[in-house]
């Protein structure tokens, strides 16, 4: 059986932070190799296409600068709700079977959660927070 899925990450290369983009990367390539159909819904860069296929998987970029924010909170709070608009209109133009988001943060899980339910999605969520380890001395 294949799948249609929608990955959510803000970074896939080859804009990187951390290890995220390499995991998303990894995960899409191999799901692709398995027949699968994977789009990959992330933060765009200066010179970077809206969309593109890379080794088989849609990649579809957003500005998650279109929202200015004073500080990075706020920017992250923007830019998941930048990421859930375009994923709204993936899913609106694919056939989407399940939803796959990758979080840094746990700032927009509550809004992908609440929405995904809304629209009777199946979908899962791995949450990569190395950044909150980090800060409380792990």
């Amino acid at each position: 059986m294949s799948l249609n899925v929608l990955m959510l990450s803000w970074e896939f290369p080859p804009f990187k932070v951390g290890g995220l983009a390499a995991h998303v990367y990894d995960l899409s390539k191999m799901l692709v190799k398995k027949g699968h159909t994977i789009h990959v819904v992330t933060c765009s860069f200066p010179g970077a296409a809206d969309y593109e296929l890379v080794d088989g998987v849609h990649v579809h970029r957003f500005d998650a600068y279109e929202i200015p924010a004073p500080e990075f909170l706020q920017w992250d709070l923007n830019m998941n709700v930048l990421m859930e608009k375009k994923a709204i209109e993936i899913i609106s133009e694919h056939d989407i079977d399940i939803i796959f988001v990758t979080s840094n943060n746990l700032t927009g899980l509550e809004s992908f959660d609440g929405h995904f339910v809304i629209f009777n999605y199946p979908y899962f969520i791995s949450t990569h927070c190395n950044h909150i380890t980090r800060s409380l001395g792990g």
